[in-house]
């Protein structure tokens, strides 16, 4: 089984002392029936940075993954390039180190070793559109928000 996770994390007034954020998370994937199925989830990150917010979307998707499928399932985690960045390993460590947003650097790291076979792929603009809506409205409202599966075939 396939699942491509996209992820994309929003900040309205990025640096302001009104800042509020959203993370969005969009996953393709075959149900246990082999049909295409897709579901949407939105996520608020209250005061965070939008770099902070791109971090904490990819550990959103992540978590979207039922236990049993992150040992037996192959991953493709498509993320915003700083993040991105942040996953690339030198061996069994990581090439960076991160100097801001550690913690969740850290909780990000950790949701990723969960994965037996992920691949982490800069996600282009076409494919963050979906995730990066969910994530702005999130932001927006401060609401979180899920499709739940929806059945393409």
């Amino acid at each position: 089984m396939n699942i491509k996770i996209t992820t994309a994390g929003y900040c309205f007034n990025n640096g302001k002392p009104d800042q509020r954020a959203g993370c969005g998370v969009a996953l393709e994937y075959d149900d246990e029936f082999g049909r295409a199925a897709e579901r949407f989830i939105a996520h608020p990150a209250g005061d965070s940075t939008k770099p902070k917010a791109e971090i904490q979307s990819v550990s959103l998707g992540l978590m979207c993954v039922g236990r049993k499928f992150r040992k037996i399932c192959v991953v493709e985690l498509r993320v915003p390039r700083y993040v991105a960045g942040l996953l690339v390993k030198d061996g069994d460590d990581f090439k960076q180190t991160p100097k801001k947003n550690v913690e969740e650097v850290e909780e990000l790291r950790k949701w990723y070793g969960y994965y037996a076979n992920i691949k982490v792929v800069e996600a282009k603009a076409d494919d963050l559109a979906q995730a990066m809506t969910m994530a702005k409205e999130c932001a927006d409202t401060q609401e979180p928000a899920d499709t739940g599966t929806r059945v393409l075939t």
